[in-house]
């Protein structure tokens, strides 16, 4: 993994960052299998909807570490035309680190492409107010694709 000119491997992120990707705690409720199989994850006390999504959250804390990243929000709610309201995993704020400093974008992470995922994205082209990042795939293998914002 290359960030900005520190290149780590993934055994020394996980020295460094820790590697406590857990499961969320019991409910005393009977578990139930997900439509698409993902396993809700909780790590440093945050629940993310599959393991990959918390491994993208990692990544994002050494952008962060690092000043790709000035600030990550999560979980922004986003109003996308007159009737339409999308929450994004994340919205970044790049850092003096990187060639878009003071740029924001959108970060999604999406294991499987869903019907309404579909319908986000069109909507995003045509209201989008800043661009996305698609983040496709697993905790091991990722596919980025960038969403130009609508800018209406």
């Amino acid at each position: 993994m290359t960030l900005g000119n520190e290149q780590m491997t993934s055994e020394q992120f996980q020295r460094r960052f820790g590697s406590s990707l857990q499961p969320p705690p019991e409910t005393g409720r009977a578990k139930r299998k997900g439509k698409y199989d993902a396993v809700p994850t909780v790590w440093r006390g945050r629940r993310y909807d599959s393991k990959g999504e918390a491994s993208y959250a990692m990544h994002l804390e050494t952008c962060l570490a690092t000043g790709i990243y000035a600030t990550v929000l999560r979980q922004v709610p986003i109003d996308l035309g007159p009737d339409e309201r999308v929450t994004v995993d994340w919205v970044a704020h790049y850092g003096e680190e990187s060639p878009l400093a003071g740029g924001l974008v959108a970060i999604e992470f999406k294991g499987m492409e869903t019907p309404r995922f579909r319908q986000v994205r069109r909507l995003w082209a045509k209201y989008g107010p800043f661009d996305m990042l698609i983040v496709k795939g697993s905790e091991t293998k990722l596919v980025y694709e960038t969403l130009p914002g609508g800018g209406a």
